[in-house]
């Protein structure tokens, strides 16, 4: 029966919460009674939910959240598909959804104006001449399915999405701005920041996100994928396929996690290249990590470790070094306490070095310099 599909809700609120602890402490209890698994975020300023159970959970799930007088107005967005979420996290965050702004900046009670599905197709299907079309979510998920002829950030998160329209705000200056996500909770932050900047002419956003419209309007402006965060990747709008293969240009869009040991980004590789390459890899230095690391000489365990180790510092994946400079969670922390100390002693002939994101184009910086003095 339909009560025991499986069912995937979405579900976000920006309404005041005076404890957040408690209602965090309310729904942990209900979503394990329930067994409901997936991420509960709770903030001063909301929720931010994604849950994933029977059907026959969901709707009792539902039900106890609308009558909470906080919730009562919150809206659901559904889709199938069974064991997306492994367990259930939940805690309480400075930010429902994290733009990383303080307290009290472009709250989501400022946001724009949202338009629906349908007067968002009317808007594209005739776009005037100054609309930008701008997507707030990462690289990684704008590029397997977009907006046609959206801007695409090339941010890693959404703290960083602020820097970037304050670094390209040439872009977006007099103009009308509509702006998507998944769901459309990262739109409630990011329309009411960009607004707090007074540069554009309007903004508007897509209430229900990506989610709402390719249900209504499957074959519409949208082409490819939508990224989700949990174990099914991605949910499929249509067939356009809108991204390659990471190592040639075989049109390609399903996400894989990377095949070295420890590294967890999500690539795209083509079949002929995942037979060639023995893997699916996120980068050449992760491919080629993996086809130097092979015990071919035999050697006892505890030894092929140590030199595993070693090859590991020679072949560092790019993708990964937020994640993949240290050796133990130990090292990393320290490495964290001696940054904030750094941050207190800057030296200020070292200023200059920090401007670029690789010493080798620090280098080749100074080169330059020296070749036209």
């Amino acid at each position: 029966s339909t009560m025991d599909e499986g069912v995937i809700l979405l579900f976000y609120n920006y309404v005041e919460i005076p404890d957040p602890k408690e209602v965090l402490e309310w729904q942990k209890q209900l979503c394990t009674e329930l067994g409901l698994k997936g991420k509960i975020r709770v903030a001063k300023e909301g929720i931010n939910i994604t849950l994933g159970g029977k059907r026959s959970s969901t709707e009792k799930y539902k039900a106890e959240l609308l009558a909470h007088p906080l919730f009562k107005d919150t809206v659901f967005k559904e889709s199938l598909g069974e064991n997306a979420f492994n367990e259930l996290t939940a805690r309480v965050v400075p930010e429902a959804c994290p733009i990383g702004l303080p307290e009290g900046v472009a709250p989501a009670q400022e946001c724009s104006q949202h338009l629906t599905p349908e007067q968002v197709h009317q808007l594209l299907s005739s776009p005037p001449e100054d609309l930008v079309i701008l997507d707030t979510r990462n690289y990684y998920e704008s590029r397997i399915g977009h907006f046609e002829g959206a801007i695409l950030p090339n941010i890693r998160k959404f703290s960083y999405f602020p820097k970037y329209v304050n670094d390209n705000k040439e872009m977006f200056e007099n103009k009308k701005v509509f702006m998507y996500c998944t769901g459309g909770v990262r739109c409630e932050r990011a329309s009411s920041y960009m607004k707090s900047l007074g540069i554009c002419s309007e903004i508007y956003q897509l209430e229900g996100g990506i989610h709402c419209y390719a249900e209504q309007f499957p074959d519409g402006y949208y082409k490819g994928k939508n990224y989700v965060f949990d174990e099914r990747m991605a949910m499929t709008v249509n067939d356009k396929k809108v991204s390659k293969c990471n190592f040639c240009d075989t049109p390609c869009d399903d996400y894989k996690k990377c095949s070295r040991d420890r590294c967890f980004i999500v690539s795209l590789s083509c079949l002929k290249c995942q037979e060639e390459q023995g893997g699916i890899f996120c980068c050449p230095t992760c491919r080629d990590f993996h086809r130097n690391t092979k015990n071919t000489d035999g050697l006892e365990e505890e030894e092929w470790q140590k030199q595993k180790k070693a090859l590991e510092r020679k072949f560092v994946c790019l993708c990964q070094t937020e994640r993949t400079k240290f050796a133990t969670v130990e090292e990393e922390e320290w490495q964290k306490q001696k940054k904030a100390l750094e941050r207190k002693f800057v030296c200020l002939c070292q200023t200059e070095r920090t401007k670029f994101a690789t010493v080798e184009e620090y280098y080749s910086e100074i080169k330059s310099k020296n070749k036209t003095e």
